[in-house]
């Protein structure tokens, strides 16, 4: 069942997506940014899109060319079925398993990651799930590097082991990007 986003999948959105029950405010457009777009709704809310691939492989989100993030406060009002086309990230995030060594120095180069803890759960290939459920970790920021074909047994595992513990993935692909 579809929760009403009106948004395509095979490439990022030209204009903001219609989401029921929320009023677009803006968009923030990164300078030398290629791969993901951010529109702002009001309630706080944030939808981030991000270029995974070129073709759909099959019918998950994460197998989409394009991931939609939904980024909302806890309080915020969603549709129902919202988590069916796009990703849900609650906010504040408190533990955050920073699987992309990329992420983690932007984080840290703008003074962000004393915003939660940092669980240490293995690498982006290499999850420790006991750590990742011990810890309480409620974000993982996965690296693009998952998404190479010699990686897919690995990207698909930790899709499947992200749903199965009903925590958000984000695929951060800022090292994809053409420059800084």
């Amino acid at each position: 069942e579809s929760s009403g986003l009106s948004a395509q999948y095979n490439s990022l959105d030209d204009t903001a997506p219609q989401i029921p029950g929320l009023e677009y405010q803006s968009e923030i457009s990164p300078q030398h940014a290629s791969l993901f777009r951010i529109f702002r709704y009001d309630q706080g809310v944030d939808l981030v899109e991000v270029i995974l691939r070129d073709s759909s492989s099959g019918s998950d989100l994460y197998e989409n060319p394009v991931v939609k993030y939904l980024i909302a406060p806890e309080d915020a009002e969603l549709m129902a079925g919202i988590e069916k086309e796009a990703v849900v990230i609650r906010k504040p995030v408190t533990n955050v398993f920073l699987a992309s060594e990329g992420a983690e120095k932007l984080l840290q180069k703008e003074n962000l990651t004393s915003a939660f803890d940092k669980t240490d759960a293995g690498s982006y290939d290499d999850w420790d799930l006991k750590s990742l459920l011990k810890g309480g970790t409620d974000l993982i920021i996965e690296d693009g590097k998952i998404l190479s074909e010699d990686q897919k047994e690995a990207f698909d595992k930790n899709v499947n082991s992200s749903l199965q513990m009903n925590v958000p993935m984000f695929i951060d692909r800022s090292e994809d990007e053409g420059s800084e």
